[in-house]
This record gives C-alpha cells, structure tokens and sequence, in this order.
C-alpha cells in the first residue's frame, strides 16, 4: 500500500501499489493503472468546502435532486470515528459512488468511478480503492505506522 498524508489538508489514508497519484493544486486524485483496450480505469478523487453549517446527511441529500430518475444506492460508513453517507450510482462523465463527510465544519466529499460499469476490471479497480481508502481513512495528525 502507498500512503497519501497531508496536514494542510488534514487527512491520511492508503491506496494500492501501482495506482498513482496526480497532483493538482489542493486536488488529490489517485487512478488505477491503464487497462488494455480502454481508457477506462478505477479513479478516486477528493473535494473539500466548507459545510456551511450543513451536516453530510444534508449535503448527500441536497445532491440527491441532481439523480432524478436514476436509482441510487445510499448506506453510511465511518471515517476515522465521523460518519459519512454514501451515495452509489451519482450521476457523472461515468456513474459515481460519492462519499460525504463533515469533519471540524468542512466538507470532504470522496468520489470513486467507475460505479456499476459494464467494465468489470475497471468496477473492480474501483472498488479496491473504495476499500483500501475508506478502511484506512484517518484525520491528521497522520501517524506514519497507519
């Protein structure tokens, strides 16, 4: 596993070897590797803002309205002691399963793709770095034996 940290961010967790990481600015993305015969692959990124005083539960359904007529899975995890809601099947360039979580006020919202694909090994690229990163999400200070 590789270990993404940042304490200007205030988060940590892991993701698998052989997945990169591509920075830009305050993004974090990280992509699976490229498979043969397509250019779809398992993706992760981050979005943080500010929750406005609004909990993850208010957001997830405030973002519901955007899903009109699709049918989207909704269940909760825990990151690091927060809970967060996840919605399976949002709306995106591909289905997304997004993750929102309040934590000290802001919003982090976890996006994975693809979600419900025809493409198998893509859908499992995916679904390894939905497990490997919301299983080892931590809030900063990061330890580095994490």
């Amino acid at each position: 596993m590789e270990l993404f940290s940042s304490d200007r961010l205030g988060l940590c967790f892991s993701y698998p070897k052989g997945y990169a990481q591509i920075p830009y600015n305050d993004a974090v993305e990280i992509v699976a590797p490229e498979l043969p015969g397509t250019d779809l692959r398992g993706l992760f990124w981050l979005e943080i803002s500010d929750s406005y005083n609004r909990t993850a539960e208010t957001i997830a359904d405030q973002d519901m309205t955007f899903a009109a007529g699709l049918s989207v899975g909704r269940w909760t995890v825990t990151l690091d002691g927060e809970e967060a809601v996840v919605l399976d099947g949002m709306p995106g360039q591909d289905l997304q399963r997004r993750v929102y979580v309040v934590h000290r006020q802001i919003l982090y919202v976890l996006a994975f793709m693809p979600t419900r694909s025809e493409n198998k090994a893509a859908g499992d690229q995916m679904e390894v770095l939905y497990a490997s990163i919301t299983n080892s999400w931590s809030w900063s200070p990061c330890s580095g034996g994490k």
